[in-house]
């Protein structure tokens, strides 16, 4: 199996150059990022996810708690979460709440599992857990968001959007312009600062 020295010796560069060549990650001239490519095509050369990692200190991977795979709501989340990580080099690994223990165990078990696999970053879909469950998670890894869920004490980690004025911006939107909808409900900008509590940052970890 090639190595990286195989391709920089090849391409008659230093293993530096052949390195920022492959990974896109420094300047590179055109003259030797194509000596590199050829050489890579040449040697069939597969670059070492485990070498990646080991580089970068991360092993790109989130890690996903939702109670359950199936439903339209948790699988349209997963799914999505998949397709746009993986646009971003990242991969999912997914723990659920379905077990023999109560939900609230289940969750707990779950989003310690994930610490366990050390995830840059984890996501947590979970209702069944209490305030000081999240701060007991949140201390054992920082890097954690919960959806739909909002805490006083953690409101970089919380994303709880305004289900009542979405509710009635969906029913403005279903039933036409002209609907009447509560005093109040549509006011303020349906955006990220609306949504999320302030300097929140769901993708931070990705």
């Amino acid at each position: 199996m090639a190595t990286l020295k195989d391709v920089a010796t090849l391409a008659g560069v230093g293993m530096s150059t052949a390195s920022r060549a492959i990974t896109g990650s420094g300047p590179v001239s055109a003259d030797a990022q194509r000596r590199v490519q050829e050489a890579v095509e040449a040697l069939k050369f597969r670059p070492s996810s485990i070498g990646r990692s080991l580089s970068a200190q991360s092993l790109g991977m989130i890690g996903i708690f939702a109670p359950t795979f199936f439903g339209a709501y948790y699988g349209t989340i997963l799914k999505q979460t998949d397709v746009e990580l993986r646009a971003l080099r990242r991969h999912v690994v997914v723990a659920t709440g379905c077990g023999p223990l109560p939900p609230r165990e289940e969750a707990i078990e779950a989003v310690k599992f994930l610490i366990g696999r050390d995830c840059d970053g984890i996501v947590v879909l979970a209702h069944d857990l209490r305030d000081d469950d999240l701060l007991m998670l949140q201390r054992l890894h920082p890097r954690i968001a919960f959806l739909n869920r909002a805490h006083p004490a953690l409101p970089e980690a919380c994303f709880c959007p305004d289900h009542r004025a979405g509710g009635a911006l969906a029913g403005a939107t279903w039933f036409g312009v002209n609907t009447v909808v509560p005093r109040g409900a549509l006011s303020g900008q349906f955006g990220h600062a609306q949504f999320c509590p302030p300097r929140s940052n769901l993708w931070s970890f990705v």
